[in-house]
């Protein structure tokens, strides 16, 4: 057998059957001929092929079962043609009487039987990693949607890896699981009927006659999900084993659907030449935003969860065991939280797993992590403490198995000083945290992402915009905390961050800075958050005007409108109201510049469409309907926190800044609304967190008193 590990899979590897190890006609050499056949039209190398050819990046509906009995599109010659081990012609085509005898659906059992060959060891991979990482700290299991995250997690995993192959994969599951149900009503006697209405009548069962069985077993399952599927066994209180199996389908093909139908604006896809010269498909996955969506969704169907140890109500089974009594999960119960909490294996653990485990492990765990923080659930503080200690242990834990200068492990401790910030700002961290000043943080980011953006060219195009996008934001922050210290070399880092972005859309043939804007909306709309990203990198005050011209109208252009049809699609504005907010600042600071007059008129134009769609967002609206002194509106105020006084000065400052440049008593009522409601908020807020806003605060209504003076 040949492994062939795709530069995207960080270690998954797609398992190429050789076929001069096999003999003539026998089952293991048609299973092998078809499994080659099937990687070379789905865009996998098949490297000890002679056809110059290969592989194909061919979609699904087009291939036909000629195809891939030759392994080619119509007129290239077959894959494996040549000469067999025994010295015979070798035609390299399967022949049509084999192919026709893998149904119902030829075509799609032909692709799974294929496809199951291939990621063979990838399933035996993902089902260690989901055996490793499926316990709680107290040996308990983890609660069903912190294990779906782990499952969804090693799914995106083999997207990434081989994209094409999956999802034809995908359609062959789906299409052999369809034409396979087979609904027949069960009858006490044959009912009579005429001959023209029989023929359309169902096929009919005899009441406790045995059920046909097929002569030949036919394939519907595609391993690496139904498999893995099996060993994550989510279980709901429901009717019974029915009911649960039903709810397993309907979460196996709400993801599967996520990434057949394009993750909204989670995914991107590109062809692109590899390092080999073979063309490859490039792709981009938001995992933070498909996972936290699906640990959502997952947590409203699998609530019960296993109560901590303390906890456990004893329930007598009728065989005379005893077992724990599942309770819905309580956002309220610290212990509750808990059981979303994965226990992170020692050194020793992964050090006596398979490599390809070790970094599929740490790479599941480091998802799960981030989906719990991308998910809608407010967590407390504790619980956000304990994440903290996690991502703490996974970072050591990659270091010592992977070592310190693998490029896992530098993410890893990017994700944890990005955890670890806000509680130095506010003075909350832990011991175990290994508090430092808010300096030494931000020097030790600005090490690992120094150390990251030097190793940029040996992640696929398609892997590496996700990384940037989830680094920027903390260096951003470590750049701001260095000006106050060393402004050289703040100003040198923040010209490299903005570098590199330019560099990671190049990469994937987008040039934010000279496409045209009109083609940027058309192509870019799997991009839509790393724009939203390099957008606030690129309006920021200490880049060129040029450049801030540039990003205020790709943002204004590009991602506004991407984020607004998505937040239609979602029925969630949250993005697109953040995307608001950093236009709105951009233009407000701008408007300040000597720009030329259509240029001023124009943004000024911007900044009235801004105000008026950021009141509207669905934050805004709540925050600014609250009447401080009821009563009956304390237990809501009570909610809201520091990202809300950002999102109402920010709307404060927008209106202001409209009531300067032209006098209007709407934006006046909607600038001392937003400041009064920034001034409560931030007056119940810690101490330091209030500290880093007031200033902004204080400057907002330096200008109010001089606007309404």
């Amino acid at each position: 057998m040949t492994q062939l590990i795709n530069p995207h899979s960080r270690g998954l590897a797609v398992t190429v059957p050789d076929v001069s190890t096999t003999q003539g006609n026998s089952r293991e050499a048609t299973t092998a001929r078809i499994a080659r056949n099937v990687a070379a039209l789905f865009g996998v190398a098949v490297p000890d092929a002679p056809h110059p050819g290969a592989p194909w990046l061919c979609d699904y509906n087009d291939v036909t079962n000629v195809d891939i009995g030759s392994g080619s599109p119509p007129g290239w010659g077959a894959l494996d043609r040549g000469r067999r081990p025994d010295g015979r012609e070798d035609s390299g085509v399967v022949s049509p009487a084999t192919l026709s005898q893998f149904g119902p659906d030829s075509k799609a059992a032909l692709v799974l039987h294929g496809a199951n060959a291939l990621l063979r060891d990838v399933f035996e991979t993902m089902g260690e990693v989901v055996r490793m990482t499926s316990l709680c700290d107290d040996g308990y299991p983890l609660a069903d949607p912190s294990r779906l995250s782990i499952w969804a997690s090693l799914q995106l995993d083999a997207f990434e890896a081989q994209p094409l192959l999956t999802v034809a994969a995908y359609r062959a599951r789906a299409i052999q699981r369809a034409v396979t149900a087979n609904w027949r009503p069960v009858v006490d006697t044959p009912p009579r009927l005429p001959p023209q209405e029989a023929k359309r009548t169902p096929e009919f069962q005899m009441a406790g006659a045995e059920k046909d069985v097929p002569s030949r077993p036919v394939e519907t399952e595609l391993n690496v999900v139904d498999g893995v599927m099996r060993v994550v066994d989510p279980v709901t209180e429901g009717d019974g084993e029915m009911s649960n199996q039903l709810l397993i389908e309907e979460t196996v093909g709400r993801m599967l659907s996520h990434i057949t139908n394009g993750l909204a604006d989670a995914s991107y896809a590109r062809i692109a030449a590899g390092p080999d010269g073979n063309r490859r498909l490039d792709v981009v996955v938001n995992r933070a935003s498909v996972l936290g969506a699906f640990f959502d969704a997952n947590l409203r169907v699998y609530n019960e969860i296993e109560p901590l140890v303390q906890d456990k109500v004893p329930t007598r089974l009728a065989s005379g065991t005893s077992a724990s009594v599942r309770v819905p999960f309580d956002p309220e119960s610290l212990p509750h939280w808990l059981r979303l909490l994965p226990r992170i294996p020692s050194a020793f653990e992964l050090m006596h797993a398979r490599p390809v485990v070790r970094l599929a492990t740490i790479r599941a765990l480091g998802g799960l992590l981030r989906a719990l923080r991308s998910s809608s659930l407010t967590m407390p503080d504790e619980i956000l403490q304990e994440c903290r200690a996690r991502a703490l242990a996974l970072a050591e834990v990659s270091e010592a198995v992977l070592g310190a200068e693998h490029e896992e492990s530098v993410i890893r401790r990017i994700y944890y000083h990005e955890l670890l910030w806000p509680a130095v700002r506010i003075g909350r961290a832990a011991p175990a945290d290994h508090p430092r000043g808010a300096q030494a943080v931000a020097q030790a980011v600005v090490d690992d992402c120094s150390d990251l953006f030097g190793r940029m060219d040996t992640f696929p195009a398609g892997e590496w915009l996700p990384v940037m996008d989830q680094v920027s934001g903390t260096l951003s922050i470590a750049i701001r905390n260095l000006q106050r210290s060393d402004p050289k070399r703040a100003k040198g880092l923040a010209d490299q961050q903005f570098t590199r972005w330019l560099e990671s859309f190049q990469r994937l043939g987008v040039d934010v800075m000279k496409d045209d804007l009109d083609h940027l909306l058309r192509r870019c709309d799997g991009l839509a958050t790393p724009l939203h990203d390099w957008v606030a990198v690129a309006t920021r005050g200490d880049r060129p005007l040029e450049v801030r011209i540039r990003g205020i109208e790709v943002g204004h252009r590009v991602t506004l409108p991407l984020r607004k049809r998505l937040a239609e699609i979602r029925r969630h504005d949250r993005p697109y109201r953040l995307t608001l907010q950093v236009l709105g600042r951009a233009l407000s600071d701008i408007l300040q510049e000597d720009l030329e007059h259509e240029v001023a008129t124009t943004y000024a134009a911007y900044l009235l469409e801004i105000e008026d769609q950021l009141a509207s967002t669905s934050r805004c609206r709540q925050l600014l309907s609250v009447v401080f002194d009821d009563p009956g509106t304390q237990p809501l105020a009570s909610q809201f926190g520091t990202s809300d006084a950002i999102t109402m000065l920010s709307l404060a400052d927008v209106a202001l800044r409209n009531q300067e440049l032209s006098p209007h008593e709407a934006n006046a009522d909607r600038t001392r609304d937003a400041l009064r409601v920034a001034q409560f908020i931030m007056s119940r807020a810690d101490e330091t967190v209030a500290s880093d806003l007031s200033e902004r605060l204080l400057s907002l209504e330096q200008r109010w008193s001089r606007a309404t003076a």
